[in-house]
């Protein structure tokens, strides 16, 4: 079997953000509510339609649906691409907003508009810990910038991923890490490192376990017989 590698393979993404407006859909309250069953089955078949009108431009690397809103129902996206391939892609979107298609969905012709990245301007950390060896370690770090960047966590030189011991929590511009049955190892200074395209940020934290000392007692048993004296 032959693999052909691609050209773009391993290039950072490229950002568009986007609002366009679907015409003639009535808004429910549910599209208020990321989580809920009708904003995913929404949010996943414009993906879907993105995917479809892109399908021929293979710097396109998907869409990132942000939030839903009223007005029949107004959309903000993030349009993924190959940098230097920011021509292509929009001239895509300008046939979008021109013949009002995406897909199955009409839009309304000429509610495209398009608005920069914000760039990345604060990361704060946050850490609940009792500090000793058994405890959960809880670190959350929070962003201020761009929508849905990519995080990374590191114990020191370390990358961290998901295992027995260890959760992370992605939740848009927020993450946290989790690390259960903490040990003295797990001493370290902790990273995290967000980062949107070619833009980063990161903080970190130090985490010191403290090991509760075992005190043992010993001997557990002593017998004597009557008249011989014992000293413990």
């Amino acid at each position: 079997m032959t693999f052909i590698s691609s050209p773009y393979l391993g290039l950072p993404d490229a950002f568009i953000s986007i609002t366009l407006t679907i015409k003639d859909r009535e808004f429910k309250n549910s599209l208020n509510d990321p989580n809920s069953g009708d904003y995913q089955t929404l949010s996943g078949q414009i993906r879907s339609n993105f995917d479809k009108e892109f399908s021929n431009i293979p710097q396109y690397r998907g869409a990132n649906i942000l939030r839903l809103r009223r007005g029949s129902v107004i959309f903000d996206a993030e349009v993924v691409f190959v940098p230097g391939s920011e021509d292509e892609i929009t001239r895509v979107l300008e046939g979008m907003n021109t013949t009002g298609v995406l897909g199955n969905f009409s839009l309304v012709p000429g509610s495209l508009t398009t608005t920069d990245i914000p760039a990345f301007s604060d990361i704060q950390m946050g850490i609940q810990y009792g500090g000793n060896a058994g405890d959960m370690l809880e670190i959350t770090c929070t962003i201020s910038g761009p929508s849905l960047p990519s995080f990374e966590w590191r114990n020191g030189s370390m990358i961290l991923s998901l295992s027995t011991r260890v959760k992370i929590e992605n939740n848009d511009k927020v993450s946290k890490l989790f690390v259960r049955k903490t040990a003295e190892s797990d001493s370290a200074d902790y990273y995290c490192i967000a980062s949107k395209g070619i833009d980063t940020i990161n903080s970190s934290v130090r985490v010191e376990v403290k090991v509760i000392p075992v005190v043992a007692v010993s001997p557990l048993f002593v017998s004597a017989t009557e008249g011989n004296a014992r000293t413990l």
